[in-house]
């Protein structure tokens, strides 16, 4: 089955199942969940008064979503600075050392080719 099957079949059921369920009511026992972990956090005893657990519980979860983004953020940039395949990295390192950017080798007509290559190949591993 290739990708854009299974994610056809994956978009079939999702309907399929919004089509007899609620999609909020079928999610919400995971939301509690997801809720119930930053109030364990915040009163592992459960002695603070309901609405001060929720408002730490709120900014626990804030800062939370905070650190996933800056770590997703770290992630891209990292991203950006390296070649994206072993392929391309082995493409830059055969060129004349000259001051171009990887943004130069992606525009370079033989690193298509190579990665066409490197694709074919990845079938025979």
């Amino acid at each position: 089955m290739t990708p854009e099957e299974r994610s056809l079949r994956g978009r079939i059921g999702a309907h399929a199942l919004h089509s007899q369920v609620d999609g909020r009511q079928h999610t919400q026992p995971a939301r509690d969940a997801f809720a119930a972990r930053f109030e364990r956090q915040v009163d592992p005893d459960g002695t603070l008064p309901p609405m001060e657990r929720r408002r730490r519980a709120e900014h626990a979860k804030r800062a939370y979503m905070l650190s996933l983004a800056l770590k997703s953020s770290q992630s891209r940039r990292q991203r950006r600075h390296k070649p994206k395949s072993f392929c391309t990295w082995l493409f830059a390192w055969s060129l004349p050392k000259q001051p171009a950017g990887l943004a130069d080798l992606a525009r370079h007509p033989l690193l298509a080719e190579l990665n066409a290559w490197c694709e074919l190949l990845k079938c025979y591993r």
